[in-house]
């Protein structure tokens, strides 16, 4: 409790300043992004402009949605022409809150300040062609270059083709997850979160390091690290730098470069876990595997719930079991209450395909997270690997009766047993955990009264396809199969009213019109029956079954002439459709007649 009032009073006092709440708000955009795009391309509301890593910044920011709002607005005209990539952000987020008004008032700022900034421009474009207002639209389109607007019409025919709306400083944010996360207080301190933000605004403040940071961002590594070598003279104590040189080296596979900078970003700042990670991986890569535990084990020691140490342990897990530091890895993965390690470590084991080893780190978190859905998922997912699917199977069984994402793991439970072949068994499984299926999932109903319809177990299906028809009740695929799951319980009154919903929906459902001729056959409605049958019969004349069902019920009524006429036609048309098989059981009829 206390924590969360420091948190609460931490954000008061960040809301008593409108500069220091731009700042807080774009750092922390900058590492819960993967990606961040300047603008929408012009004229064009489509896609998002941001990719988020995870939603929980996005959740944080519109609970403290209008008291953000009320601080930047006050001030909006007092921010400063260095102020502008921040504002753009946070433009951009209100954009992406649809709240029209207060984006329009940043970007306008924005190009008050810089009235050559193309972003801010085709944004202001994208409102005022939402507001409807073409003569201010047409004002921003003429300070939109030809080339930009060209970049637009490659980026429809190739949706890929975005980079050119890309903000630069979003590429570097994937590289420092951990190391500039202002919410991950358990790790840096106040004093070094500031150190590390001054030190990313300062190389910020070159354009040779905006420049490497848009060649990444197209995937050109080689490039980028000639544009950061560049800046190693200007910053010759810059950790972050040498970091960020020896990820990109890696990166691009230029292992002994990498080797050499991430060395150097140690040498200045021994205590960062996330440069010794790099720094293993690269040893790792290089087959230098005493140096590469020695790093991974100097990570740990520093933050023992750092993820990306685990996993990078779990691709590790050969060489950490041929030097013996596999239970010194276990015994302390098993010290830390970080569910997500984990995972992580058995993602690697995984890629590894070390299944048992795998099996028995997720045996180990889920006795110390029963219920951690991660955890089951992936456990499920080992035993599929290792052909163990039963005990799969149980785990999915378990995840479903938690009521998450009950489609998915049925979908895995049905993908199982059609490959084994087990009807019988799936059927089991679907009466057993259907009590725990929430009844707002129609598509999942739907699915389960098609396997159940399958296994002839008519009256679960229909429970099923009645759950559907509850959400949709003029889906006629399902009302035909609700209708014969009627059929098929002799429940013909049911079943009556269900065929003629159908029919009513769409009168050429020739399926639907035989199915309930037999229907009203069946309580002895002949003439309705024979309407029925004939309607079919012109629906779609080249379909044999109609002139059978006719034959039948002419027989029934000992009108012997029009049986045979009806089974003689029956069986042209097999013939014609070559069914011969269905055309020798049709002479048989007309022969017995």
């Amino acid at each position: 409790m206390p924590r969360k009032q420091n948190k609460n009073k931490k954000i008061d006092h960040i809301l008593q300043s409108s500069d220091k709440l731009l700042d807080f708000i774009t750092s922390e955009i900058l590492n819960a992004t993967e990606k961040i795009y300047a603008c929408f391309p012009p004229g064009e509301k489509f896609g998002k402009l941001f990719e988020f890593k995870q939603e929980t910044f996005f959740s944080a920011f519109k609970k403290n949605f209008l008291p953000i709002k009320e601080t930047l607005m006050k001030d909006i005209n007092n921010f400063s022409r260095e102020k502008i990539n921040k504002l753009l952000i946070v433009g951009n987020l209100f954009f992406e809150l649809n709240d029209l008004d207060s984006a329009l008032k940043i970007y306008k700022k924005i190009v008050k300040l810089d009235p050559t900034n193309i972003y801010a421009w085709s944004n202001l474009l994208t409102i005022y062609l939402e507001k409807e207002k073409t003569q201010k639209a047409l004002e921003c389109y003429i300070h939109i270059p030809p080339s930009f607007l060209q970049n637009t019409l490659y980026e429809k025919i190739n949706r890929k083709l975005d980079a050119y709306r890309i903000l630069n400083i979003s590429s570097l944010v994937s590289y420092e997850e951990t190391i500039f996360s202002i919410s991950n207080t358990e790790i840096m301190s106040e004093g070094q979160k500031a150190e590390y933000e001054n030190k990313l605004r300062e190389l910020y403040s070159g354009i040779e390091f905006a420049k490497g940071q848009e060649a990444l961002a197209n995937g050109e590594i080689d490039e980028a690290l000639i544009y950061f070598t560049g800046l190693t003279g200007k910053y010759p104590k810059s950790d972050i730098l040498f970091y960020i040189l020896g990820k990109t080296a890696l990166d691009g596979k230029h292992f002994v470069i990498s080797e050499e900078y991430l060395k150097k970003a140690i040498k200045l700042v021994n205590n960062v876990p996330e440069y010794w990670i790099a720094l293993s991986r690269c040893f790792f890569e290089q087959h230098k595997n005493e140096q590469a535990v020695k790093a991974l084990k100097t990570a740990l020691t520093l933050n023992p719930s750092n993820p990306d140490a685990w996993e990078l342990a779990g691709k590790m897990i050969k060489i950490l079991e041929a030097l013996n530091e596999y239970n010194h890895l276990i015994d302390k993965l098993k010290t830390i209450s970080m569910n997500n390690a984990y995972s992580l470590f058995a993602n690697g084991l995984i890629t590894a395909k070390k299944y048992a080893t795998a099996l028995k780190i997720l045996q180990y978190g889920t006795e110390k997270f029963p219920n951690d859905v991660g955890l089951l998922e992936k456990l499920a997912l080992v035993y599929e690997r290792m052909m163990k699917f039963d005990e799969a199977i149980t785990i999915y069984e378990k995840l479903i009766r938690v009521g998450n994402n009950s489609q998915k793991y049925l979908r895995k439970i049905t993908s199982i047993l059609t490959i084994l072949h087990d009807d019988t068994r799936l059927v089991k499984i679907l009466k057993m955990v259907s009590a725990y299926i929430p009844i707002n999932e129609p598509a999942l109903w739907d699915k389960i009264g098609n396997i159940l319809l399958k296994a002839k177990d008519y009256f679960g299906a229909s429970e099923a396809f009645r759950k559907v028809i509850s959400f949709n009740k003029n889906d006629p695929k399902v009302l035909f199969n609700l209708a014969l799951t009627y059929q098929e319980l002799a429940l013909y009154k049911k079943a009556e009213e269900t065929y003629n919903k159908v029919i009513e929906l769409n009168p050429q459902d020739h399926a639907a019109l035989n199915n309930l001729g037999n229907v009203l056959k069946e309580q002895k409605k002949y003439d309705e029956a024979i309407e029925c049958y004939k309607r079919a019969v012109q629906i779609e004349p080249n379909k044999a079954i109609s002139f059978a069902n006719l034959g039948i019920l002419y027989e029934e009524l000992r009108l012997k002439n029009e049986a045979k006429d009806c089974y003689r036609k029956a069986k042209e048309i097999a013939l014609k459709n070559k069914d011969y098989d269905s055309a020798a059981k049709f002479e048989e009829w007309e022969n017995s007649v």
